[in-house]
C-alpha cells in the first residue's frame, strides 16, 4: 500500500511536459477539445472517452461513487516504453512524466484539465483514498492508454 502513496507523490512532483511554440499555425493541425469521464466505484476506475486524439485540450470529469477520496493523475509515457510496461510496473517509473492531476471527495465530482501538446502515449493513474484512516490507500489502477498524434 505504501507503493500507492509513493506513486501518487512522485506523480504529483514529476516535471510537467515541456512544449515548444509552433512555427506556423497554417501548417499545423487545429487543436482539438476532448471531453471524457472517469468514474471511481468500489471496484475501480472506469474511463469513458476516446483512446486517441490530436493535440489539444482534454477535460476529464471525475465522478466519485465511493465514500472515499478520488485522485486522478495523467502522465506522458516516454518514447521507448509502452502502456503495457506501465501497467506491469510495481511503482511509478522514472520514464513517465506528470501532466495533470485532480482530486475530489466522496460522492462529488471535479475536472482534470490538460493541454496535450506533445504527441505520445499517455496513461491515467487512478487512486482511491480514505484520508481519515492511518493507512489511507484503498486502491490504485492504471487506465489507458490515450494516444495523442498529429
Amino acid at each position: 500500500m505504501r507503493r500507492l502513496i509513493k506513486l501518487l507523490i512522485i506523480t504529483c512532483l514529476a516535471l510537467p511536459v515541456a512544449c515548444g511554440e509552433q512555427s506556423s499555425a497554417a501548417t499545423s493541425p487545429s487543436p482539438t477539445n476532448v471531453t471524457a469521464i472517469m468514474t471511481l466505484t468500489n471496484a475501480g476506475c472506469q474511463y469513458a472517452g476516446p483512446s486517441q486524439m490530436r493535440p489539444g485540450q482534454l477535460i476529464v470529469h471525475l465522478v466519485d461513487q465511493t465514500s472515499d477520496t478520488f485522485w486522478l493523475g495523467l502522465g506522458l509515457i516516454q518514447a521507448g516504453h509502452t502502456y503495457s510496461d506501465l501497467a506491469k510496473s510495481l511503482g511509478p517509473p522514472d520514464w513517465s512524466s506528470s501532466v495533470a492531476q485532480a482530486q475530489t471527495s466522496s460522492s462529488s465530482s471535479a475536472e482534470l484539465k490538460a493541454s496535450l501538446v506533445s504527441a505520445g502515449t499517455y496513461a491515467f493513474a487512478c487512486g482511491r483514498l480514505d484520508l481519515t484512516a492511518a493507512n489511507p490507500e484503498r486502491g490504485a489502477w492504471a487506465v489507458g492508454p490515450l494516444t495523442v498524434s498529429t
